[in-house]
Formats: structure tokens, C-alpha cells, sequence
């Protein structure tokens, strides 16, 4: 089957997938959430519920108290969805979880300078202007402070967004700001990104597309990437994942999806940590729309791509104000309660999604990891918490009956299931709750 039909399928199949949870029917209720707890006096015979909220488990703390295998290893499945999991189990070596408030911020004229200093060298940016010819020249006008987040700045959207153009080391590069943070909206998705004008604003990743992406120096870009951030001042911000990506050369004439138009790159995923633990990173922004398909607040992300020459595109979405709530640290259930979750729901899930469609779907889990995720009440988009998820990685592949090849999803940082560490309750990371 060819990738463009692959593609249109996707795309069908992620709008049914929407209808669905969009029409209020609940592939998963709260009433039907699996959430395992022992009973008061009860023990599990090997000392687990001994350790109590709070308490300072030590080194190692976190392993202690969830006592998960290296490898989870079971298979199970149904007339529709068949899983088999042989898993690498990722614990945070940390001693615990602590619980932070989340609010989303605007960008600062502070991030901003950051960020052009350290990427951009300081250049300044000439407002983009689609209305005429500019021709950009190198320059330095560092005698001049250009105040680019000023309400005078800004353009539409309520004063809020801002767009300009440079060129840095013979590059020509796209700046571009969205800044559209209202209290009252209903989208709270905001945006900062530095573009080579070389290439067009898609950039794909492409772990699983079968294209050959040699020549790009990983470990080169990953310790540029690094650099980066740590000149820039956001000591907060570490790697949580890289993959190779793609994206079609910026003035060629599309033929197609074919090796003539694209260039291969390399990207870098930051994401914040919290006392040594990082907020797991998944290909899932949180931009799925509620009941009344009009709330959503994306996750924050910070992503930077090179090709073989540079830097070729900066991307920091939906920045985050974090509070430490408390010094105590959470009670973590045992792995082995997650994995009853899992089992059980892993296959409910799917076969909600799948049970009109005549199709046969397999999954394949290969990495289990625990990690921080934002979590919001439905119906708040102004505020969240960080909280500890295990998150089961892994692969599908979905065989329709009248088509010969399957549609197969495998990138690295696909999430099938998302279950709250502290309660086994299951979260929907589209929605975020």
C-alpha cells in the first residue's frame, strides 16, 4: 500500500477516533477505571505497605517502593486487539515524586533575548512585511533595543502575535511569535519558533518512514542541542528523547512524497525536569478537543532540528509557571497493580475504539517508562499539576479486511496507555485528565 493511502487512512482513523470521544460516548468512564487499593490492614507480605506518604525512601526510593521487574513480559487479547508485551521497565532513580502546580504564561521580552542570543547571535529581526520586497543584509544593530513582545509590537489577535525575519551566517531564517495567552479563551495554545527559511514549517519525524537519513552527526547535534539550551539559561529544560525527521526544501515544487523534495534533519526533545525527574515526552500534544469540542491546553515542548549544515528550526510551545506544592513525597501503588490496569484496560480500550470497524489490531509494548505529566481537571485550562504516569510505549499495526498491507505506527514515542502511578486510574493524554 502506498504511504500517501497510509497517510489518508491515518487520517480517517484519527477523525473517527475523535467523533468518538468528541460525542460524549466515553471510551473509558470514570466508572469504569480500574483503580487498585489495599484495604486498610491489608499486606501484600513483603513489606510494600510499610512505606507511608512522606517518608523519605533514600537512595533508590523510588524502585523500593513500585518493586517493578527489569522486563515486563505478557501477552493477551481478544476477537479484535491482541498485545504482547516484552518491555524495558525505565524507573527514575530518584528518591520520589513530589506534587507541582502548573499555570500557563505568556512569552517574555526575557525569553526572547534568550533565545535570539543564543541562536541567532544576537541578530536583529526586521518585521516581516508580505506586502513588499525587503532585501535583508547581515547586520548587527546591537546599539538598539528593539522591545519585540511590546503591545505596539504586536499584530491580530488581540496585540498578540508577531512575525519577522533575519539572516544569521548566511542563513536566512523566519521568527515567529504567537502570544495569544487570553484568560478567557477556550485554545490556550501559544507558540515561539525560529525557522531556516530553507525549508518549509512541516518537519516530520521520521523514525519509521524507511527512507535512509545517514549523514547527519547525532552525537554532533546532540551535544549542540545541549549547548544551546544550557546558553540560553533554561537549566530546567534536559533531553527526553531525539529522532531523525524530515521535511520538504522550502522553495522546490512539490511532486509528491518522494526523495527529490524532502531533506533529512535530526531533532532533539527537551522537556522540564523536577527534582532529577523529567516529564516523559510522547508524540501526543494534548490538543484533543472536549464534549463541546473547544477546550484544550497543549503541553509544553521544546524541540530543536539540524540538518547536516545547523540549525534549522527552534519550536518552545505553551511555556509553564511551576510551584512546588509540597516537600512530602507521594505514595507510588505497586508496579504490579499497574500492570492489572494494564491488562485489563489496555484491551478495553481498543476494543471500544475498534468495534464497528471490521480490522484486526495488534500492539506491541517495548517500553515501559515512569516519569511526571501535567494532568488538568476537565473544563480548567488555566491550571494543572505534575503528577507521577507510567506511560506503555510501543508499536500498531491495524489489518483492514480489503487491504493487503497493514497500517503500521512505530514511531519511538507512541503511548498506548497512561496510568496515574499514585491510584491506577487511567488518563486520556489527548484530553489531559
Amino acid at each position: 500500500m502506498s504511504r500517501i493511502k497510509q497517510s489518508v487512512i491515518c487520517v480517517i482513523f484519527c477523525m473517527a477516533v475523535i467523533m468518538i470521544q468528541g460525542c460524549g460516548s466515553g471510551i473509558l468512564t470514570r466508572e469504569e477505571i480500574v483503580s487498585p487499593r489495599k484495604e486498610e490492614g491489608e499486606t501484600e507480605g513483603d513489606g510494600r505497605d510499610s512505606i507511608k506518604d512522606g517518608q523519605d525512601l533514600g537512595k533508590g526510593g523510588i524502585s523500593l517502593q513500585v518493586q517493578a521487574p527489569e522486563r515486563y513480559i505478557w501477552e493477551g487479547g481478544s476477537g479484535i486487539v491482541n498485545v504482547k508485551a516484552d518491555a524495558a521497565v525505565n524507573i527514575p532513580e530518584a528518591e520520589g515524586f513530589k506534587i507541582y502546580k502548573v499555570t500557563g504564561r505568556r512569552f517574555t521580552q526575557e525569553d526572547y533575548d534568550k533565545v535570539n542570543q543564543a541562536l541567532l547571535k544576537g541578530a536583529s529581526v526586521d518585521e516581516w512585511d508580505d506586502g513588499k520586497e525587503v532585501e535583508l543584509k547581515e547586520k548587527q544593530r546591537q546599539d538598539i533595543e528593539v522591545n519585540i513582545l511590546a503591545k505596539e509590537n504586536m499584530q491580530e489577535q488581540g496585540n498578540s502575535y508577531w512575525m519577522g525575519r533575519t539572516i544569521v551566517d548566511g542563513k536566512e531564517y523566519c521568527v515567529e511569535i504567537d502570544n495569544n495567552l487570553e484568560e478567557n479563551s477556550n485554545w490556550r495554545w501559544i507558540n515561539f519558533s525560529i525557522r531556516c527559511l530553507d525549508y518549509n514549517s512541516a518537519f516530520l519525524w521520521a523514525e519509521s518512514s524507511g527512507w535512509d537519513m545517514e549523514g547527519i552527526p547525532k552525537e554532533a547535534v546532540r551535544q549542540e542541542a545541549v549547548d544551546a539550551v544550557v546558553k540560553m539559561g533554561f537549566t530546567e529544560f534536559v533531553p527526553a528523547g531525539e529522532e531523525y525527521a524530515w521535511s520538504f526544501s522550502g522553495g522546490k515544487e512539490s511532486k509528491g512524497i518522494d526523495r527529490e523534495n524532502y531533506r533529512s534533519c535530526y531533532g532533539i526533545h527537551f522537556m522540564r525536569q523536577m527534582d532529577g525527574i523529567p516529564v516523559t515526552y510522547t508524540y501526543n500534544t494534548g490538543e484533543s478537543l472536549d464534549d463541546y469540542g473547544s477546550v484544550s491546553w497543549p503541553y509544553e515542548m521544546l524541540d530543536m532540528i539540524y540538518d547536516k549544515d545547523g540549525l534549522v528550526y527552534f519550536s518552545w510551545s505553551n511555556p509553564y509557571q511551576v510551584e512546588k506544592l509540597s516537600d512530602e513525597q507521594v505514595f507510588l501503588i505497586p508496579f504490579s497493580d499497574i500492570q492489572n490496569v494494564f491488562e485489563e484496560m489496555m484491551l478495553k480500550k481498543y476494543n471500544d475504539v475498534f468495534a464497528d470497524m471490521d480490522v484486526q489490531v495488534e500492539y506491541q509494548i517495548k517500553e515501559v517508562r515512569l516519569g511526571y505529566m501535567r494532568v488538568m481537571e476537565k473544563g480548567n485550562i488555566t491550571e494543572g499539576k505534575m503528577i507521577p504516569v507510567w506511560d506503555f510505549f510501543g508499536s500498531e499495526r491495524i489489518y483492514y479486511a480489503d487491504l493487503k498491507e497493514p497500517y503500521v505506527e512505530d514511531g519511538p514515542y507512541n503511548s498506548y496507555l497512561t496510568i496515574n502511578a499514585m491510584d491506577g486510574t487511567i488518563i486520556d493524554r489527548g484530553f489531559g485528565y
